[in-house]
């Protein structure tokens, strides 16, 4: 790598240090801009477990409230790992220091977060499934491969940018990306689609050839509004993972693309990879509402079977 006193060497991502300055000064990482954004994301997920946890324990479901948690801690961590990144970069920026490693170690916590985020709520629609009796024990073994497709994808993506940062960056372009990372990368994202749309089909065909029908109007919206709101979800999630995989792959497509193409490129990854475990814990809290829906509506009447839908357990 060149010196920095050497007039004729200007660095990607640096400024011109100019004849006024000794070092030169890194610009400041256009990503910080959306810390702020995603984090009043982050709070209105965080007031959803609070409501939550206000619930008479009557009205949810211990496993409900165990995965709640263990989404809401997680999350914790990806709201602790964004302004601390955020912090490292004005840092990096009034210092001049390189951030790249720092970089690398952030995405790599912040793919295993997404994907712990993932697979929680993954679990909970999952078992929203099960508790129709029309589900196929086929349907339990395809979303349990596609799950664990999803979180070897989402941990050997980690682990990868890890390798990726003990790399030496190359001097013009973007980086190298290896073929192991961009089969795990495929992997995770293309196993989280096929998982939600799993759970959403079996959810559709489970409530089309149920035996016995909803008989109770308000136990019906229920169901409904709860099917709209998976389908929504996992539609939407699945929109943002293609874009995840599309975006960061334009650099390497188009070999011209500018050095502020590129910027943008990776502003625009950061973003979809920071609303994508958003969706799914706004989604969850939100089925969390629909689902004691059931409970008052099946308190009201006597006329539902023992063999409809029981989401209160859920």
């Amino acid at each position: 790598m060149s010196s920095s006193s050497d007039p004729s060497f200007s660095a990607p991502g640096s400024s011109d240090p100019g004849p006024h300055m000794m070092n030169p000064r890194l610009n400041l990482d256009s990503s910080v801009y959306v810390v702020p954004a995603l984090t009043f994301l982050s709070c209105v997920a965080i007031m959803q477990y609070g409501n939550f946890c206000l619930t008479p324990a009557s009205e949810r479901s211990r496993q409900s409230f165990y995965l709640a948690t263990i989404g809401i801690s997680i999350h914790l961590v990806q709201i602790a790992l964004d302004l601390w990144y955020m912090c490292y970069s004005f840092q990096s920026y009034l210092t001049g220091q390189t951030k790249d490693p720092v970089i690398f170690l952030y995405t790599t916590l912040e793919v295993c977060t997404a994907v712990g985020i993932a697979v929680t709520v993954q679990y909970h629609y999952f078992r929203l499934v099960q508790a129709m009796p029309a589900l196929s024990k086929w349907w339990t073994v395809a979303i349990g491969f596609f799950a664990v497709a999803t979180c070897v994808g989402g941990l050997g993506t980690g682990a990868e940018f890890q390798v990726m940062g003990r790399t030496p960056p190359p001097t013009a372009g973007p980086p190298v990306i290896s073929i192991v990372f961009l089969a795990f990368y495929n992997m995770w994202l293309i196993s989280n689609c096929l998982t939600d749309g799993t759970i959403s089909i079996a959810m559709i065909l489970a409530l089309r050839h149920s035996r016995s029908p909803i008989r109770h109007q308000s136990l019906a919206t229920t169901l409904r509004r709860l099917l709209f709101l998976t389908v929504s979800t996992f539609g939407l999630t699945f929109i943002v993972a293609l874009l995840s995989l599309i975006v960061p792959a334009l650099p390497h497509m188009i070999p011209s693309m500018s050095i502020r193409g590129q910027e943008i490129c990776r502003v625009g990854s950061f973003v979809l990879n920071g609303i994508l475990p958003r969706i799914y814990l706004n989604s969850f809290f939100c089925s969390l509402q629909c689902a004691r829906g059931t409970k008052s509506a099946k308190h009201d009447t006597k006329t539902i079977t023992d063999s409809e839908p029981d989401y209160e357990k859920v």
